[in-house]
């Protein structure tokens, strides 16, 4: 990354920290709707748990979960 005076790299640093926030409400939401289907679908507590463990590798992140 270049060098940026402070203040610019504060702004920058604010408005990606802004816009990760917004990207995490909305999969939070989408994969909270997804739950509530499998919920009404009978889903056990394993199975919903299983579920976001494939969203996660899906995805290609680490699982703490």
């Amino acid at each position: 990354m270049q060098n940026f005076p402070r203040t610019v790299t504060g702004a920058l640093n604010r408005l990606a920290h802004r816009e990760g926030l917004r990207h995490a409400e909305a999969v939070k939401s989408r994969l909270a709707a997804e739950l509530a289907r499998l919920k009404g679908n009978g889903a056990t507590h394993a199975e919903m748990l299983a579920h976001l463990e494939r969203q996660t590798h899906e995805a290609g992140g680490r699982s703490n979960l």
